[in-house]
């Protein structure tokens, strides 16, 4: 199963990782911008947020690697935003509720759903 979806990782997004404020406290400060392939499913789903709510998605993306909150993901390419490379600006979405799917067999092998 999870090499399945593995296969299905054909969209291109951007992620902001790393997510601080400003020395005012204002902004948002991100420590890196990187293209990824992911699978990205404009869907509704229900989930936990990070605070325990019960909330519903906007959208709901797979990878091959970790999400953190605080993230920000985009379809499209880094090549393809606005000069200011700015996620508010640029309408992505923020990370609201993360999972971590192991694989039954071995070597463990995982997948990761955002919540956004």
């Amino acid at each position: 199963m999870i090499n399945t979806l593995k296969h299905k990782l054909n969209d291109a997004a951007v992620l902001w990782t790393g997510v601080t404020r400003d020395r005012y406290g204002k902004g948002d400060v991100f420590s890196s911008i990187t293209d990824k392939k992911v699978y990205w499913a404009q869907k509704q789903d229900l989930f936990r947020n990070f605070e325990g709510e019960e909330v519903t998605s906007k959208a709901v993306v797979v990878s091959d690697f970790e999400f953190t909150a605080g993230d920000w993901l985009v379809l499209g390419t880094v090549a393809g935003l606005d000069s200011s490379q700015d996620p508010h600006t640029n309408n992505a979405f923020q990370v609201r509720g993360v999972q971590n799917i192991p694989s039954a067999g071995k070597p463990i092998q995982r997948v990761y759903k955002a919540f956004l």
